[in-house]
């Protein structure tokens, strides 16, 4: 019987030294309630009668996000491509170079330049 009461009480020490070595995580609970509180009707109704507007929540979104974003890991991510968007800088000159080649001359229209009298 002495035994059981060791084994207990090793297992008990084991799962305390276990929890306390674990860092504290925040719990995205409380935000996500408070977040759902501020866009009931109760909230949102007492809000108009107080101040005349509705309640954007703005804050509540804020901590909510900011709490998954901390309890996310995705590592780090991929390096952008050295290239990104569909813009070349160009020189002027490289740049009416490729405007003459994709819009010649003889395709667009003609304008009428007033005449000097």
């Amino acid at each position: 019987m002495a035994s059981v009461s060791q084994d207990a009480q090793t297992t008990d020490a084991q799962q305390e030294i276990s929890t306390s070595q674990e860092a504290p995580q925040e719990k995205c609970l409380k935000y996500f309630d408070a977040l759902w509180f501020c866009y009931s009707p109760v909230h949102q109704m007492t809000e108009y009668y107080r101040y005349g507007v509705l309640d954007s929540c703005q804050g509540h979104w804020s901590d909510f996000m900011n709490c998954m974003a901390r309890k996310t890991k995705f590592g780090n991510p991929a390096p952008p491509p050295k290239e990104t968007g569909i813009w070349q800088l160009r020189t002027p000159e490289e740049a009416a170079k490729v405007w003459r080649e994709s819009f010649p001359a003889d395709v667009l229209p003609q304008q009428d330049k007033p005449e000097d009298s």
